[in-house]
């Protein structure tokens, strides 16, 4: 439970191993009290504090005004995901974009500090609608701040430099994203040697044939009756 977890309010927000610098409260219908000292102590402190939706009627799932004053204080906005998104873009390390401008939403990432470095690691974090049809196409990936970029691969274990454009102190580089691909890169503080074009050329699509090519069996013929995945 959170008093267990963090037992006082303060800026940043300290919940276990953890520490917020912005906390989003869901629509709400009930709310506990603690939660609610926890919040109100987190944003006199001077942590960004945003409720979504109306404030909770119910405290302790009682009809309370309880609620009130902690969410007058702060900022409210509706329970649209874009909303959300926008209310917290100051604390945005990484932004991803398809090349259409649509905000990339099936990515997930985890960010951890190495003493003076960071690792970034990017992999798929929404199911494929289906695993036979590639969806993915071209990625821009904007990272606040200028970082010299070392990819590590985890399939050729392949350790190399990722070149980068860098532009109002934001460090961008575009990359072709397949559906079960991830993305292992330390980053440090200065900037790529390397071009990024030659990033590009380095994971582009895979080689594609159109028309007739050559064909030879190793053994006759067969029809192969597989149970459908569609009908």
């Amino acid at each position: 439970e959170l008093p267990i977890l963090c037992p006082e309010g303060g800026n940043p927000l300290v919940v276990g191993e953890m520490h917020y610098d912005a906390v989003i409260v869901p629509n709400l219908t009930t709310i506990r009290n603690t939660t609610l000292e926890r919040l109100h102590a987190f944003h006199k402190a001077g942590g960004t504090l945003i409720w979504m939706g109306d404030c909770p009627e119910y405290v302790n799932a009682e009809p309370s005004d309880g609620a009130k004053a902690v969410y007058r204080e702060a900022k409210h906005i509706s329970d649209s995901p874009m909303q959300a998104v926008n209310a917290v873009e100051s604390f945005r390390f990484m932004d991803i974009h398809r090349m259409d401008g649509a905000r990339e939403d099936r990515l997930v990432h985890q960010l951890r500090s190495d003493r003076e470095n960071q690792w970034l690691f990017i992999a798929n974090g929404k199911n494929p609608v289906c695993h036979d049809v590639e969806e993915y196409g071209k990625l821009r990936f904007t990272l606040k701040g200028e970082y010299k970029l070392t990819e590590y691969d985890s399939l050729t274990g392949e350790i190399r430099p990722l070149s980068a454009e860098y532009k109002n102190g934001n460090t961008i580089f575009e990359r072709i994203w397949h559906m079960h691909d991830s993305l292992l890169l330390n980053l440090s503080k200065g900037r790529s040697e390397t071009c990024a074009q030659k990033a590009n050329e380095a994971h582009t699509n895979p080689d594609m044939f159109f028309g007739d090519v050559p064909v030879s069996l190793e053994e006759e013929n067969m029809l192969l009756l597989d149970m459908a995945e569609y009908a």
